[in-house]
């Protein structure tokens, strides 16, 4: 089965469903890190969606628990990032696809206007951008964003919420699910060329020494002759 993120049909009313009890909260907390995005909204539930633009792992779904002690060491904001000013004090008043692209957009107001939050579900890599009401791009997960994610002039198309508590679980546990095994991909080769990087210095180690105690050898040889 194709995941829900990349599957518009069920993505687009479940993404509604999500919408509908948290519209108008405010943004509790943006929390940027290398690729990724976490909007948390306050609530009990303290209900949040996860973005992320990473190799392997181009996702979106609802986040309220804190990630796994394993994935918060992985996944460790940037500090400062300019993202935190750009939605501070933001208000979510709508989230939706756009009408061509698997582009999530999610609209907020801010005390500075308008921002459009747009998360590409697309590509090996994704990318996340944030522009203002005009469309002038402020922020940007990676340089050269997708033309998708910059267009002027398109909004997310209006579709019925269909989804209950635990089609939305489910959803969010598919995406963490995923985003865990991509993670434990990329810590396994990232070990592997760490221990292949280490394996070739040592053979160089080795292969140095046996020629010193060649010519170690042959020294004490001739002075044994002498």
């Amino acid at each position: 089965m194709t995941a829900t993120w990349r599957d518009r049909d069920r993505l687009a009313p479940l993404l509604a469903a999500w919408l509908a009890p948290v519209r108008g909260r405010p943004v509790f907390r943006t929390v940027p890190g290398p690729g990724w995005v976490r909007v948390g909204l306050p609530g009990d539930d303290r209900p949040g969606l996860l973005l992320t633009a990473l190799p392997g792992a181009v996702l979106a779904f609802p986040l309220t628990a804190p990630l796994p002690a394993a994935l918060q060491h992985d996944l460790t904001p940037t500090r400062r990032d300019p993202l935190v000013d750009v939605l501070r004090d933001a208000r979510l008043v709508g989230a939706g696809l756009l009408p061509r692209d698997l582009v999530v957009e999610l609209t907020l107001d801010t005390p500075a206007g308008p921002r459009r939050l747009r998360h590409q579900l697309f590509g090996q890599r994704g990318g996340i951008v944030v522009l203002d009401g005009s469309g002038r791009m402020l922020w940007t997960a990676h340089p050269s964003p997708h033309p998708a994610l910059v267009e002027p002039g398109t909004a997310p198309e209006p579709v019925e919420p269909e989804g209950t508590v635990a089609d939305l679980a489910a959803w969010s546990a598919e995406g963490l699910d995923h985003l865990v095994r991509q993670r434990e991909t990329v810590l396994a080769d990232r070990l592997q060329r760490r221990l292949d990087r280490r394996l070739v210095v040592a053979g160089r180690l080795v292969a140095n020494l046996a020629r010193d105690l060649d010519r170690a050898d042959g020294g004490q040889e001739r002075r044994r002759d002498a």
